[in-house]
């Protein structure tokens, strides 16, 4: 079900927004160690927006990568113990998740330190407030450019 939702989220962005598509791209590094045998498509709007990567995993599963570093997992776990992940329910976060990104409410920044390691944050403005993550800058974040990235919104395709 999470797959057909994630193809079904592709077709309507593609409708619906000025995008490029593209097949068999490299999947997130984590993914690809986990899952070899996943595919994916990535969706890249004009330039100053997010990106996003939905990978397919043999799970079955649906992997995003968004922006420079952001990854979310559908369902987020896959453990038999787990009932917390219904499959509508894991739809509807990850619309919403791809929404925020579309919207151009995600933003990435990059803090150089003189001394030290540089540090990194990633904030999500969501319905009832924000969600971030954030840290030092290590192998996976090193391709952040330095300042903050104000993702925009990705442009409609004319009607």
């Amino acid at each position: 079900m999470l797959q057909h939702a994630a193809r079904a989220l592709i077709d309507q962005l593609t409708k619906d927004y000025e995008v490029r598509l593209t097949d068999g791209v490299e999947p997130a590094p984590r993914v690809a160690e986990a899952w070899p045998d996943s595919t994916t498509v990535r969706l890249e709007p004009t330039a100053g927006c997010a990106p996003i990567t939905f990978t397919f995993t043999p799970f079955p599963g649906v992997s995003l990568r968004y922006g420079f570093t952001g990854e979310a997992g559908f369902p987020s776990c896959g453990c038999d113990a787990c009932t917390d992940d219904d499959p509508v329910s894991e739809t509807r976060r990850m619309a919403d998740l791809v929404g925020g990104v579309v919207a151009g409410n995600y933003t990435e920044s990059r803090k150089h330190r003189r001394f030290g390691r540089d540090t990194f944050r990633a904030t999500m403005v969501v319905e009832d407030g924000w969600e971030g993550t954030g840290g030092f800058v290590g192998r996976d974040e090193e391709h952040i450019p330095v300042g903050t990235t104000d993702w925009a919104p990705w442009p409609r395709r004319d009607r």
